[in-house]
């Protein structure tokens, strides 16, 4: 009897010790697995900021060239001229919920003045900084009398009939100065750069604000107020900020690249 007392014992020694034994294995392949997690997102957070990392730099780099303007070679300040277009009776199309075509044009165009008057060796015109009226003959007089070096005139898009059409296009003088399409491809791509729209790109055109102006001239169109989606984006202080610090940033690059 007594024998057999001593052989239970032993085998419940066995028992607790293949116990302890799986829980250790447990132990250890949860110490594993929250190990590879660790590593795993460790490496996704240094490839996500490593994508950000890029990004932020290619948006500094377009902001950092521009902040000191050469200009001893010039004898006066570099005029431009920002024309809101539309305005007073003019109200321009009229878009999804209501919006106005002149109100979208002013808001954004007097942001990008804003942003162009904190540099010292710019002079800064605009056709109007209201809601009033200004007829096409005195904003090309405006241009003209006042010898500007640039034009760059701010209008909303939109679409007949449809109402899928999105994104931002460029235009610029046809045919005269060499200067203008240099100017509209400067400002349509550093917008781009700034904010996640439809690159519509740029064409030669003979709108009258670019036709009669004397130098190089370039009209924006933000985006469509006859899209849904696109009116609510130009409707927020945010995207109208980052569209007139792209358009500012535009021609402060044509700028530059006028001074090399």
């Amino acid at each position: 009897m007594a024998k057999k007392k001593k052989n239970v014992k032993k085998r419940r020694i066995k028992k607790s010790r293949l116990i302890i034994i799986v829980f250790l294995l447990l132990i250890s392949i949860f110490s594993l697995s929250f190990l590879f997690k660790l590593l795993f997102i460790s490496e996704a957070d240094d490839k996500n900021g490593k994508e950000n990392d890029v990004k932020d730099n290619q948006q500094k780099k377009v902001e950092l060239e521009h902040l000191s303007l050469d200009n001893e070679n010039s004898d006066h300040k570099f005029k431009v001229l920002i024309d809101p277009g539309h305005g007073g009776s003019d109200t321009g199309t009229k878009g999804v919920d209501g919006v106005l075509e002149k109100d979208i044009c002013l808001s954004i165009g007097k942001k990008v003045a804003g942003a162009l008057s904190q540099y010292d060796d710019l002079e800064v015109i605009l056709t109007r900084s209201e809601d009033t009226y200004v007829s096409g003959a005195d904003r090309i007089k405006m241009a003209n009398s006042q010898n500007v070096d640039a034009v760059i005139s701010i209008e909303a898009n939109a679409q007949s009939g449809r109402n899928d059409a999105y994104g931002t296009e460029t235009y610029y003088k046809q045919n005269e100065v060499a200067d203008s399409e240099n100017l509209a491809k400067s400002i349509q791509s550093t917008i781009c750069l700034y904010l996640n729209t439809r690159d519509r790109g740029i064409y030669p055109s003979n709108l009258e604000i670019l036709k009669n102006t004397d130098m190089a001239s370039a009209l924006v169109e933000v985006g469509f107020i006859t899209n849904e989606k696109e009116t609510k984006k130009l409707k927020t202080e945010s995207y109208q900020n980052k569209m007139a610090e792209g358009i500012a940033q535009g021609i402060l690059r044509y700028i530059d690249s006028k001074n090399k």
